[in-house]
């Protein structure tokens, strides 16, 4: 038996010592991240399902013609699987079992190879074979060089021999390689075409490669319109991208669905196809779905179609075919109703009839008697008096006789019940009343309270003046001259869809700076230059007539009102002290937006407010009720700045319910003149131009 294993191993050394190959001492080493990445399955496990290791056997000396006639065998129960590659053979062997490998070849003998270690299944190791008979004596430095690979596009995705490396970004990517190895590489992007190719690793030292490449666009763009009207929503492969005119972003070249919508016209829907580079025209073909009307009835009615309005006296647009309710509404009257059907295809000449007028019952009498009886500006005759002609809802009673002083009131009218007012005129300075109305039976009783014109609470406006604030925004009616403040703070006057033409005879609550009657300059005034707003010398102090000062309030309770100037302003939002230390705070009274203003010696027990003196809360910060206002905060000194009037430009009106805009009495120059402003999010001074209807709060001094 010795005999025989001394024979063996006589073979093997004489198979060894007769080769011309051989394992480079030191080179076989387990390579850490180099795994089985093959996904065919073959490679992955042998017959019995045991899984492979996988040694990455380089050569040098060897041609590419030898290096695949290599065979390679191994101990018993070993299976292996032979993958080639550029200067390697990738030899898979069963994990488990592989002890040597036997290496041959037809011209350059045998080789046996003892592993030094056992192999871990899927593990990647590597080692060099020499061919012997052309090995250098001196030992061989191994030579790297770079492989450089750029593109145009940032965002590109490089690989190496199927291996991702990199993004190109700005530089590139860069790795090594042994000298004189061929590598293929490919790099791809996102709509550009991939690009690839193979690079050989310059074998004098120091030397790269470089690999640039400029890709070719995949893609291209649509130029989308709608016919016979743009403005269509444009949906690109279902996902919604814009409106018409359209130019869509880059899109991958090929078949992209188009379709277009909107409202009264049918959807259109088409295929275009995108080609490298170029911009395809997209028109777009709809079908009309509407019927064309125009609509008239009493140019001061609002008209309605299905519950939604659309204009005042008359509107032209278009609606559906089918059914249709259409309205022509009126404060005071009864509302006109007209059902249509339309047919598409058809325009329609449509005339709702007027509204009919809502009369009520009311019963006038004064002590003493022979009072005219001013209604809304109009003349209704003397006291005593019973109007059977006075339209429903809300009006302004006046009464005036020589000798006495007038008397306002507002009163609120139905058709229902007679309601009697029966009023004693005072002498002396005029006064400005308030009628609530209690329902008894069939008559109407009225609670007079007096109103002094300014609310009690005392405010700083500088560090040696102290003011009160009037109970409300000014207002002005054309019609009598007549200049008054709004019963309650939150009140006022018209909505976005109002426009303000210059012969407005009812009430106005938004002035041009300086329009307080100075020079036949009314306050109705819409013009949007700002010249027309005053005596045209504004560099001279004191041209801007103030509201308070140049004219009389009709419940200003006898008072001397003025403007605040601009720095009063700031100074009362920003600057003052307060015993509570709060000087403001966003809010929504009684359903309105606006600012509150505490007074000085606000005692923060009186009602809790949140995000104070804070110029970007919102004005859903506090919400609060009519009670709450009335009971627990205007009854301690608090002032409410209503945002719901907005601003007017010429004869129209903007921000209504979201924007407060007032003036202040301090000019810019020609064009402009300063006020203060607040919104959602935001508060501050600043400056517009002088045409620019705003409101007016006035103040009085806190020591009339």
């Amino acid at each position: 038996m010795k005999r025989i294993f001394l024979f063996i191993f006589a073979i093997v050394l004489s198979l060894n010592a007769l080769a011309q190959l051989e394992v480079k001492p030191g080179s076989f080493k387990e390579v850490h991240g180099f795994v089985n990445i093959n996904d065919d399955p073959n490679y992955q496990t042998d017959d019995n399902d045991l899984p492979y290791a996988v040694i990455k056997v380089r050569t040098e000396n060897i041609t590419d013609k030898q290096r695949r006639e290599l065979r390679f065998e191994g101990n018993g129960g070993t299976f292996i699987v032979l993958e080639y590659h550029t200067g390697e053979v990738w030899v898979y062997l069963t994990a488990k079992y592989a002890d040597y490998l036997k290496i041959s070849h037809p011209d350059f003998g045998v080789y046996e190879y003892t592993l030094p270690c056992d192999l871990q299944p899927k593990k990647g190791y590597e080692m060099a074979l020499v061919y012997k008979a052309y090995a250098p004596v001196a030992p061989v430095k191994d030579i790297y060089n770079f492989l450089i690979i750029t593109a145009d596009q940032p965002n590109a995705t490089i690989y190496v021999d199927d291996v991702y490396v990199g993004e190109s970004g700005e530089q590139g990517v860069y790795k090594s390689f042994r000298a004189g190895e061929k590598h293929n590489w490919r790099i791809e992007c996102e709509l550009y075409h991939s690009e690839s190719g193979e690079a050989t690793i310059p074998v004098k030292e120091g030397e790269n490669i470089t690999v640039e490449k400029r890709l070719r666009p995949a893609f291209g763009y649509l130029n989308i319109t709608s016919s016979p009207e743009n403005g269509a929503v444009v949906f690109i492969d279902s996902k919604k991208v814009g409106q018409t005119p359209f130019k869509s972003d880059r899109l991958a070249s090929g078949e992209h669905r188009v379709r277009v919508m909107k409202e009264m016209f049918s959807t259109a829907e088409k295929t275009f196809t995108v080609t490298d580079g170029n911009t395809t025209q997209a028109p777009m073909t709809m079908a009309a779905n509407f019927v064309s009307v125009n609509i008239t009835t009493d140019s001061n009615s609002d008209i309605y179609v299905d519950n939604e309005k659309k204009g005042t006296g008359t509107w032209n647009g278009r609606l559906s075919d089918g059914p249709h309710s259409l309205e022509a509404r009126k404060a005071s009257h009864k509302t006109a109703i007209k059902n249509v059907q339309l047919t598409l295809g058809t325009t329609e000449n449509i005339v709702i009839p007027d509204p009919e007028p809502i009369y009520g019952t009311l019963e006038v009498v004064s002590n003493p008697i022979g009072a005219n009886i001013i209604i809304d500006g109009k003349n209704y005759g003397t006291t005593p008096r019973v109007l059977g002609n006075v339209l429903i809802g809300t009006h302004e009673l006046r009464l005036e006789k020589t000798g006495c002083t007038p008397v306002i009131k507002n009163f609120t009218l139905d058709d229902k019940n007679k309601l009697s007012i029966n009023e004693k005129l005072p002498t002396g300075k005029e006064t400005s009343k308030t009628i609530t109305v209690a329902q008894t039976g069939g008559e109407s009783s009225v609670k007079l309270t007096f109103a002094t014109g300014a609310g009690n609470g005392v405010f700083s406006v500088s560090s040696n003046k102290k003011v009160q604030f009037s109970q409300g925004n000014l207002q002005y009616q054309a019609s009598t001259r007549t200049w008054r403040f709004a019963e309650h703070q939150w009140d006022i006057i018209g909505d976005a869809n109002k426009n303000i033409s210059s012969s407005y005879s009812g009430w106005i609550d938004l002035f041009g700076w300086g329009t307080s009657g100075y020079n036949g300059k009314n306050p109705w005034m819409t013009s949007t230059t700002s010249t027309d707003y005053g005596n045209g010398n504004w560099d001279i102090a004191g041209t801007n007539y103030d509201w308070g000062v140049n004219n009389t309030i009709s419940n200003g309770g006898g008072k001397s009102w003025r403007t605040l100037t601009r720095g009063e302003w700031v100074y009362v939002f920003n600057i003052r002290s307060t015993s509570s230390g709060i000087r403001y705070a966003k809010a929504t009274v009684n359903g309105v937006n606006g600012v509150i203003l505490l007074p000085d010696n606000w005692n923060s027990s009186n009602y809790s407010l949140s995000s104070t003196n804070n110029d970007r809360a919102s004005y859903s910060s506090n919400r609060i009720s009519q009670s709450d206002w009335t009971n627990r905060l205007e009854a301690n000194g608090a002032v409410f700045l209503p945002a719901a009037a907005g601003w007017r430009s010429g004869t129209y009106v903007y921000g209504v319910g979201s924007n407060g805009f007032y003036w202040s009495a301090s000019y810019g120059d020609s064009d402009g003149a300063y006020g203060m402003y607040f919104g959602e999010s935001n508060l501050g001074a600043d400056w517009d131009c002088r045409a620019s209807g705003r409101s007016v709060r006035l103040v009085c001094s806190a020591e009339n």
